[in-house]
Formats: structure tokens, sequence, C-alpha cells
């Protein structure tokens, strides 16, 4: 097992080097530090530690109950608090913004240690659990679900910050006939397949669903139309030119798609989608294994 890389935020300097002398002896990776809740929050999602050591009662006008509440939208991190009281109100407070541990100063190194480690088993088991709830289990891409909830978020988000937004909806051309031809099992094989080569060229950013049936959703980020085109159409001429092996057959698959872009088509993640959907419309109609785009 790689060793864990943990951020430690403290504001009393010389605490601050003895959790860090404690941490390196232990054999954890000491990846950086802060004294004050604002610079933790700017700081650790860039750096994807993977646990932070914070303390409850920082210098500032953050404590660091608000900074492990900022941080929860920013990134996925388990977060250990670290406080000189016991004071009861002060745990109901922290436990608002969901801790993986809570340590009392002075603790022993062996108790720091447990703590570390048993943050770091329950966050493995929570995102082993969360990514099971958003994994289509046929294809092994997001889900319908893990869709409908980021495309919101990258909707506000495009909108927020002047960014264009693509997305597309592909569907398997006649995937009737070919299930009713070769069976359900070569059904299954062929969307498992082109799940691999959907998302074979996606940039870091750019998330591939299975929408439902035979249907998938591509949503690209930063990417103008021009450029959501391109590859949407490069994608369709890959699933054309490669027969999926199945058996001694060599299935021949072809895609349509329909491409829109935010701003243009709508300013919602529904009319996004609605006008990909209406633009896919367009593609079987006009004789399928093609690439249209949406109509503004």
């Amino acid at each position: 097992m790689d060793t864990a890389r943990i951020f430690v935020v403290e504001d009393e300097a010389m605490i601050a080097l003895e959790i860090k002398d404690r941490l390196s002896v232990l054999g954890y990776d000491v990846c950086g530090s802060a004294a004050r809740g604002e610079d933790a929050v700017q700081r650790i999602p860039a750096l994807k530690p993977d646990l932070v050591l914070m303390d409850v009662n920082l210098a500032g006008p953050m404590t660091g109950i608000t900074a492990a509440e900022q941080l929860g939208p920013l990134c996925d991190v388990p977060i250990v608090f670290l406080s000189a009281f016991s004071d009861s109100n002060l745990l109901a407070q922290a436990a608002h913004a969901n801790p993986f541990g809570y340590l009392v100063k002075p603790y022993e190194e062996r108790a720091l240690h447990a703590t570390i480690q048993m943050a770091l088993a329950k966050h493995r088991v929570e995102r082993t659990l969360r990514a099971q709830a958003v994994i289509d289990t046929l294809s092994g891409l997001y889900n319908r679900r893990f869709l409908d909830e980021s495309l919101h978020r990258e909707v506000a988000r495009a909108l927020r910050e002047g960014l264009p937004l693509s997305a597309a909806m592909l569907d398997i051309d006649h995937f009737k006939l070919l299930n009713d031809t070769h069976g359900h099992d070569a059904g299954d094989h062929v969307i498992k397949s082109l799940a691999l080569l959907i998302r074979r060229d996606l940039r870091r950013g750019d998330l591939a669903c299975r929408y439902g049936g035979e249907e998938f959703t591509l949503i690209m980020p930063g990417a103008p139309l021009s450029d959501a085109l391109r590859k949407v159409e490069a994608v369709c001429e890959r699933v054309r030119d490669t027969p999926i092996a199945y058996g001694t057959a060599g299935l021949r698959v072809t895609l349509s798609a329909g491409v829109a872009t935010l701003p243009g088509h709508g300013g919602s993640a529904e009319a996004l989608l609605h006008a990909a959907d209406a633009a896919l419309y367009a593609a079987k109609q006009a004789g399928r294994d093609r690439v249209c785009t949406a109509q503004q």
C-alpha cells in the first residue's frame, strides 16, 4: 500500500512541528501544512492529500470546523479533528462537519496512528460504496443518477464562469435487430465494448455515462460546439471502423449522435440534454450513422 499523504492544519508552530515529526516517525508523508483555515481551504483541493489533520480552534476568522465544511464540496478527503478541549458543545459542532475521527490533545502516538488508520479505512469503504452507487454495472461508465447530479453542477459552473459546456447523446443503431439476431448476451458484450471505445480519448473532466438501454451521454466541460462535434465524430468513426469480436463473428456497429452546447442551446441541464436528444433524433431520421448538431 502506498504511503498515506497527510496535510496538517495547526496554528501553533511548535505543535505543528511536533505533529509532523510524529507522522514521519509513523511512516506517513506530510505533503503540506497551514496555520489558518483560509489557507487550508485554498491549498488542500490542489494537493489532494489522503487525509487532513485539522485543529478545531484556529487563529483567524475561520475555525477548523468551518474550514472542514468548506472543503466538503471541493474535495473528497477524510478529516480528523484535533483539539485541546473535550467540551461537549465543541464535539457537537464538529460532528456537523462529518469528521472521520477526533483526537483530544495531548494524545499518544499509538492513538494518533490508530485514528489515522481507522479514518483511511472508513474513507476507502465509503468511496467504494459511493462508486458502486453511481457506476453502471454493465458498461462500467457512470450511470444516469451520476449524470443528473454532475450536469447540474457543470451547468452552474459554466454559467458562473462564462465557459462553454457541450453534451452529446449517442445511440446504437439497430440495437434491437442485433439482440434479435445474435442474442442479448451479444448486446451486452457490444455495450461493454463500446464503453471502452467511447471513453478512450476523453479529456480529464469529461464524463461518459450510460443514459439507459443502448444510449450513452458525453459531458464535455469547456468544449465549444466545434470541438465537441469533432470529438463525437471521432468516436463514431472509431466505432464504425472497429469490428467487435463476439465468438467467431466480428459485429459491425454504428452510432447516431446529437451534440448541443451551452450557451446557445438552452441555459439549464434539462434544456441542454433536450437539445442534444433532439439532435440525436434528427440524426436517426436522416439515416443513422451520423452526427447532428442541435438547432438554435
